[in-house]
């Protein structure tokens, strides 16, 4: 390219004047080239990072399609493997990776396509549970609404028979009733369970009462009927230290007829210890002295052999 430096020749001594001018710098055609592959290297790279986790295989070659087309990595290779990497035959690769990342890229969309399916299915086949586990919920609560009010119509015409002490009837009828409950602890079972054992007690069935005061005791142990209940069952089956625990267990919760059968069956009893000597003013000897001089001090002796008693029950329950 010829290069021309203004103002060296004088304007007179010119021969051909408007043939030396300055030429207009021309844009380097390699530049635009080089920045065009750079741009559609940036292109294939962030395909390659959108489309890994996705589908991998795809995202390599597109990796490695945006690699092969970058200027400095082109530049190192004709470094070393000495050979011109020209754009033809950049274009040339670059074709010929693209023809062979047809199949990552059938497979990706085949792949994508099954995954779109896959999710339809699942969301519909959970829509279809919860859909269904509604409607399980609801049943079961119209059944149980349905149970409760046929159970409380049965209890309901038991009451009477208890009120008329026709414990036989209500008992085979109330049997029946907890039968088909089960070992549950619901309210209605409870509710069995208290007339149950109600009826038990007032037949003079305590060995059967038992086990249900025991149950609702287990619910609630702080009940202090109930453990006044199992008191008297015990006390009727000669258990009888059983029968003083619970008891005294009914009085700490503030029953009085549990009170009452505590110092029944428990009653507080008195030992004798020892003698004391006991002076006139009241007070005891320390050394229980019986010779001359005891009590000089505190106006004599009254008693030489007063007796000093302890308080106690047969059965210490207050640890228990």
């Amino acid at each position: 390219m010829k290069r021309y430096i203004p103002n060296l020749i004088p304007d007179q001594h010119r021969v051909m004047p408007h043939y030396f001018k300055e030429s207009k710098s021309l844009e380097n055609p390699e530049k635009k080239t080089s920045n065009a592959w750079w741009f559609v290297f940036l292109i294939l790279f962030l395909l390659a990072i959108a489309v890994l986790p996705v589908y991998a295989g795809l995202s390599f070659w597109l990796l490695l399609m945006s690699f092969l087309v970058a200027p400095s990595v082109t530049d190192f290779l004709e470094q070393k493997l000495r050979f011109q990497y020209t754009p033809k035959l950049k274009l040339q690769v670059f074709a010929g990776l693209s023809l062979i990342a047809v199949l990552p890229g059938y497979q990706f969309t085949v792949k994508r396509q099954e995954i779109i399916v896959q999710r339809t299915f699942e969301e519909k086949q959970a829509q279809q549970k919860a859909f269904l586990a509604i409607q399980a919920e609801e049943k079961a609560a119209a059944l149980d609404k349905a149970r409760k009010n046929s159970l409380q119509l049965r209890l309901a015409k038991i009451e009477p028979a208890l009120k008329k002490k026709q414990y036989s009837k209500a008992i085979q009828q109330l049997v029946e009733i907890q039968n088909q409950l089960r070992d549950t602890d619901t309210q209605e079972s409870k509710m069995v369970r208290q007339q149950l054992a109600l009826a038990y007690v007032s037949t003079h069935q305590f060995a059967k009462a038992l086990p249900l005061y025991t149950r609702l005791i287990e619910n609630e142990s702080d009940n202090s009927d109930y453990l006044y209940q199992r008191a008297i069952c015990f006390q009727k089956s000669n258990q009888t230290l059983e029968a003083v625990t619970d008891a005294y267990h009914a009085s700490q919760y503030g029953s009085k007829a549990g009170e009452k059968l505590y110092n029944q069956l428990n009653p507080e009893k008195k030992r004798l210890l020892y003698y004391q000597t006991v002076c006139c003013d009241g007070s005891y000897s320390p050394s229980n002295a019986k010779g001359r001089g005891a009590c000089s001090h505190h106006g004599g002796v009254c008693d030489w052999n007063y007796p000093i008693y302890e308080t106690y029950r047969k059965y210490d329950v207050s640890r228990l």
